[in-house]
C-alpha cells in the first residue's frame, strides 16, 4: 500500500518522525508489548502464522531498540539494555518454538515494566533523569523474574549517564 494513500499511516509516521527521542522509545516499547501480547493470543488460538508474525514483529522492534543504543554515551546502562533486549528476543523465540505462554508472559512483564518507566521519564523529562527510571525498572524486572540475568544490572558507576539512545 502506498503510504501517501493512507492518511492515518502518514500522520502516525509523521508524528513519530517529529517526536523527541523519549516518545520514540515509548512508541517502540508499546509496539513490542502489543506484538508480544498478540503472539500469546495466537498461541492460545493455535494461529501459528499469526504467532510467527507477532514474534517477528516484536523481535524486530527489540532489534531496532538495541541498534539505537549509543554505547559511547550510555555506558553501562546501554550495555545492560542491550543484554536485556537480547534476552527478551531469545525468550520470544523460545516461546514460539516451544509453544510456551510463560515465555511470552515473561517478556510482556519485562516490556511492561520498562514501558512504565519510560512513561514516567517522558512525564518528568528533566535532563539526565531520563534513564534513571528505565535502568531501575530493568533491574527490578530482572530481579522479579529471578533469572540468571539479574547480575547484568549492577549499580551504575558514579556520575549520571547521558541519554543512551542515538535518536
Amino acid at each position: 500500500m502506498n503510504h501517501h494513500a493512507d492518511p492515518y499511516r502518514a500522520y502516525v509516521e509523521g508524528s513519530l518522525c517529529d517526536s523527541d527521542p523519549v516518545r520514540l522509545v515509548v512508541a517502540l516499547y508499546e509496539g513490542a508489548l502489543e506484538a508480544t501480547r498478540d503472539a500469546r493470543r495466537c498461541l492460545g488460538s493455535e494461529d501459528i502464522w499469526g504467532r510467527a508474525k507477532a514474534v517477528s514483529k516484536a523481535v524486530n522492534i527489540l532489534t531496532e531498540l538495541a541498534t539505537s543504543l549509543d554505547h559511547r554515551k550510555g555506558g553501562e546502562i546501554s550495555a545492560n539494555l542491550a543484554r536485556l533486549y537480547n534476552y527478551m528476543q531469545k525468550k520470544l523465540m523460545e516461546g514460539h518454538a516451544k509453544k510456551s505462554a510463560a515465555a511470552f508472559e515473561e517478556v510482556e512483564k519485562l516490556l511492561g515494566t520498562l514501558l512504565e518507566a519510560w512513561h514516567t521519564a517522558a512525564e518528568q523529562k528533566q535532563g539526565l533523569q531520563l534513564l534513571a527510571a528505565p535502568e531501575e525498572a530493568a533491574r527490578t524486572a530482572m530481579h522479579e523474574a529471578e533469572t540468571p540475568y539479574a547480575d547484568y544490572f549492577a549499580e551504575p558507576a558514579s556520575g549520571a549517564p547521558e541519554l543512551a539512545f542515538l535518536f
